[in-house]
């Protein structure tokens, strides 16, 4: 689960480096539940504004997502447009732009914008996607990690964002190939993501001289 502050404490999670966000299999209704356009499901918006934020902050979300809107509504956050001071929290996609990637410099003068929009003790949450112009994997991690620490920032957390239920089985192709057993077809020959990678940065509490 995502680091908690004292003010949302629960002794029975512990803080790691890097987490698993699972989300329900089904609905109190018994739908299943799916996530949105941007790889969240409402439990997953839910868990990350209850931790990031307190009652009465306020939260830029770069990208409108009416799933967040939802959760901070729920939860006594306000959404706010970025000309209305700094705010507690700032929800983004990377990259900006799905057609192209920002150089570095680019991307860190993009994070030192947001860095300033932020209170002290504040958190930028990057939603970062690892798709690439022909539908094949990129690692933008470390160019993500990179520029946050170049523009100031402190590299907080990696969430991993499971989108959909895990299977019942869980041996590899190979092994059920071997047992006898049906192996899914996988298209273009690669494997389907089911999983949104989620980095967080946070600036110092007491501003970036602290």
């Amino acid at each position: 689960m995502p680091q908690h502050h004292p003010h949302h404490a629960d002794p029975g999670l512990t803080p790691v480096p890097v987490a698993l966000l699972f989300p329900p299999t089904t609905t109190p209704h018994g739908a299943l539940t799916q996530p949105d356009s941007s790889g969240l499901t409402a439990r997953t918006a839910g868990l990350l504004v209850a931790t990031y934020t307190r009652a009465g902050d306020r939260i830029i979300d770069l990208d409108a997502n009416p799933t967040l809107a939802r959760a901070a509504a729920a939860l006594e956050r306000r959404i706010v447009t970025g000309n209305a001071g700094t705010v507690r929290l700032i929800c983004a996609r990377l990259p900006r732009l799905a057609s192209c990637d920002p150089t570095l410099p680019e991307l860190v003068e993009w994070m030192r914008e947001q860095r300033d929009a932020l209170q002290p003790g504040g958190f930028l949450l990057t939603a970062v996607s690892a798709e690439g112009p022909d539908g094949g994997y990129i690692d933008r991690a470390t160019t993500v990690i990179t520029a946050a620490r170049t523009a100031g920032l402190t590299y907080h957390q990696h969430l991993i964002a499971v989108l959909a239920p895990l299977p019942e089985d869980e041996s590899l192709p190979d092994e059920r190939a071997a047992a006898g057993c049906r192996v899914p077809h996988l298209p273009g020959g690669r494997y389907a993501r089911v999983h949104s990678d989620l980095f967080v940065f946070a600036t110092i509490a007491g501003g970036p001289d602290a």
